[in-house]
């Protein structure tokens, strides 16, 4: 029995795609690839061990875990009296809350209840329960 060109073209099609596919799944890691590029900080990954502590990174900066007040913001803060900076301090409160408790305030008149605050744009009730036993108002 002779073969012919188109079974030979058909036998070698066949060989070079299962040769693919065995390189597919065969090849394949369980590991992701790791690319090193000088100068990153190294992250670990759930499938590395843990790393060491590298030395270009200081031990002595302490983590940042979230917004820090500034140190002249005392709280609790006066609702009537703080400018958007200070207000920026609180949880929840980011500058564009910050401003519209300012325009309130320019607006209506001073505060007259922590409570009140509810009736600031964007302010509801987890910001309010969040925010209300750092502020006052004074009158």
């Amino acid at each position: 029995m002779k073969i012919g060109k188109a079974e030979w073209a058909a036998i070698l099609v066949t060989l070079t795609l299962l040769s693919f596919a065995a390189g597919f799944f065969f090849g394949r890691s369980t590991v992701p690839s790791v690319v090193q590029v000088e100068g990153a900080v190294p992250v670990e990954s759930p499938y590395s061990p843990p790393m060491e502590a590298s030395p270009a990174v200081s031990e002595d900066v302490p983590e940042k875990t979230g917004p820090l007040p500034s140190p002249e913001v005392e709280f609790p803060i006066d609702l009537n009296s703080a400018d958007a900076s200070q207000l920026e301090a609180l949880p929840e409160i980011g500058p564009v809350l910050a401003r519209r408790i300012v325009d309130y305030r320019e607006t209506n008149g001073s505060f007259s209840a922590v409570d009140e605050l509810k009736n600031v744009s964007g302010i509801g009730d987890k910001t309010y329960d969040a925010i209300k036993n750092l502020v006052k108002v004074v009158n």
